[in-house]
């Protein structure tokens, strides 16, 4: 059975979609999450605390229904959220740093809506 911190409610992913301006959050990337042929999706959702217990930046604390909240997911190009979520990467990107870059995103992306 899948863990229930990534049965995303369709109105988090939405909102994520929305939100994400068709852009990786990554501030120094300049992916698409919409591939080049208009149709085939390459964004990735990332937890910014892990999903499980073996992940990075794992919060025993938190329940499954926060770690799969709107809160705690930034959408991000594949190869962006390979690299944050390598364990050999944990210590560069921080729950602070993720947070700080899905805020700075989503209000780019507002300005320009």
């Amino acid at each position: 059975m899948e863990n229930k911190a990534r049965q995303y409610k369709q109105s988090t992913v939405r909102r994520l979609d929305t939100l994400s301006g068709n852009q990786c959050a990554s501030p120094n990337c300049t992916r698409k999450l919409i591939a080049r042929d208009g149709e085939t999706i390459v964004s990735k959702i990332c937890h910014i605390e892990a999903a499980s217990p073996d992940g990075p930046r794992y919060n025993e604390n938190m329940t499954d229904d926060e770690r799969r909240h709107y809160n705690n997911l930034v959408l991000l190009c594949d190869e962006c959220h390979r690299i944050i979520d390598n364990k050999e990467n944990e210590s560069n990107y921080s729950v602070e740093l993720l947070k700080s870059w899905k805020k700075n995103h989503e209000n780019l992306v507002q300005q320009n809506l």
